[in-house]
């Protein structure tokens, strides 16, 4: 949660309210993939490291990475599939 409030609120300047809206959920989707597209550059820059923290920290958030031949995809992770 501490990870997508400050990239939601403080880097990029929103944070969706607590109702759940087609607007938000978009909102919420770019921000996943925006995350995804940074890792993906990391990963080709051969920095690793940078590109497990952020799997790491989405999935802190609930997300779930697949990576296969045709890209990333992800999926929100199921309450009892992401202990926090």
């Amino acid at each position: 949660d501490n990870l997508y409030s400050q990239l939601a609120g403080e880097v990029l300047g929103v944070f969706p309210s607590d109702t759940a809206s087609s607007e938000d959920a978009e909102r919420q989707a770019l921000l996943i993939q925006l995350l995804i597209d940074t890792r993906d550059q990391a990963r080709r820059r051969n920095d690793f490291d940078s590109a497990d923290a952020i799997r790491e920290q989405l999935h802190t958030i609930g997300v779930q990475l697949e990576d296969n031949k045709d890209g990333t995809t992800w999926k929100l992770a199921q309450p009892e599939d992401n202990p926090k």
